[in-house]
């Protein structure tokens, strides 16, 4: 199930990038890893309690094209948000976490400044 839709959300992604690319050549882009709620888990409470464990193969192969995506497209930045957000999901204590508290997979106004922060620092390289 998984599999399938990672894919399409990879290969459209490749395809974004190129098209973005063509019509704005001379345009930085910012591509970014996307975070991990479960900081390596694999458990969402609240979202995927009773499906077990979450396949996070398919986040760290969503990120490998993405970062090859960044590696191999001229004048492209990799906003690595992925490591930086690692152990501020469900792995602390709610209030320490950078994540909205009505949804874990939206980050709270904390995280939104965390992921700027790593955004600024890729455009600073």
């Amino acid at each position: 199930m998984f599999e399938a839709a990672v894919r399409d959300i990879a290969d459209a992604y490749d395809v974004l990038v190129t098209r973005i690319r063509e019509a704005f050549p001379h345009l930085v882009l910012l591509l970014s890893t996307v975070y991990d709620p479960t900081d390596r888990t694999s458990r969402m409470p609240g979202v995927f309690d009773t499906e077990g464990p979450l396949p996070l193969h398919h986040l760290d192969g969503l990120n490998d094209r993405i970062r090859e995506a960044a590696a191999g497209t001229p004048d492209a930045r990799l906003a690595e948000v992925y490591g930086h957000f690692l152990g501020h999901g469900v792995s602390v204590e709610e209030e320490e976490r950078w994540y909205w508290r009505r949804s874990i997979i939206e980050p709270s106004a904390m995280g939104a400044s965390e992921v700027r922060r790593v955004w600024l620092e890729a455009l600073d390289e």
